[in-house]
């Protein structure tokens, strides 16, 4: 009986314990939620132009946050004008580890500079992960596109590498709306997204600058049918090396 008792009581204790643990991993998942829910319904969408913004640099540093926590990612700024339109299209890619990777090891110090692979010199002999072409598209003051394509070396997005993400919350200061000259183009931004960026758990702020060249972006079908393993292979080949 004395036996019984002891394994009920034990039973009793370890079943608390796991309560206990499910309700703070809920409670902490609901203040993110709520505070995710709190920021969107006071968010207002705005575009304008600052005349004290000074240009940063076309190297970026993403800032994502769930308001809770917050993470660094790398990415380069590429822009396209089209001056007899006043039309500028503005590119920004980064990188980052597949879910894959992020689940086994989580974030660690070069996590968000994933990018740099692509500009391997032949020292890889493969590329693994996640890449990011958060791209807007500006007629005069006017947002004609703003969007997020994910490409990935796995089958991360319900059984497809590619992904498409449109952006509707967003807050943007920019330097003017000529876009005659690229090179004036410049500035920073704050965003609402839809659906996790893919860092971390509700990483749906992101934060960041801008600064234009007049050179070329990729569009949405050339990164959904872009083969990374290939293109890797390829760009090492043409600098002298060789993967296998």
């Amino acid at each position: 009986m004395k036996n019984g008792i002891s394994i009920l009581i034990l039973f009793v204790i370890f079943s608390c314990k796991t309560d206990n643990k499910t309700g703070e991993k809920n409670i902490e998942y609901q203040k993110i939620e709520k505070t995710k829910t709190d920021s969107i319904n006071t968010f207002r969408n705005q575009i304008r132009i600052d005349s004290t913004l000074k240009p940063l640099g076309k190297v970026v540093e993403l800032e994502l946050s769930n308001e809770i926590k917050s993470e660094s990612v790398f990415a380069l700024c590429s822009c396209q004008k089209d001056k007899k339109n006043n039309i500028i299209k503005i590119q920004l890619r980064s990188g980052i580890p597949t879910k894959k990777e992020l689940d086994s090891t989580g974030i660690t110090d070069k996590s968000g500079g994933r990018l740099n692979h692509l500009m391997d010199l032949g020292y890889l002999k493969r590329i693994d992960g996640q890449f990011q072409f958060l791209t807007l598209i500006l007629k005069d003051s006017v947002i004609k596109n703003l969007e997020l394509y994910s490409k990935s070396t796995e089958l991360e997005y319900n059984g497809s590498d590619f992904k498409s993400m449109d952006i509707d919350k967003y807050k943007i200061a920019i330097s003017t709306f000529d876009y005659s000259i690229a090179s004036n183009v410049y500035g920073n931004f704050e965003l609402r997204l839809s659906q996790d960026f893919g860092y971390f758990e509700n990483d749906t702020i992101l934060k960041g600058h801008f600064e234009c060249n007049n050179w070329e972006i990729s569009s949405k079908e050339e990164i959904k049918e872009w083969d990374i393993h290939k293109s890797f292979k390829n760009r090492n080949n043409d600098r002298g090396f060789e993967i296998k």
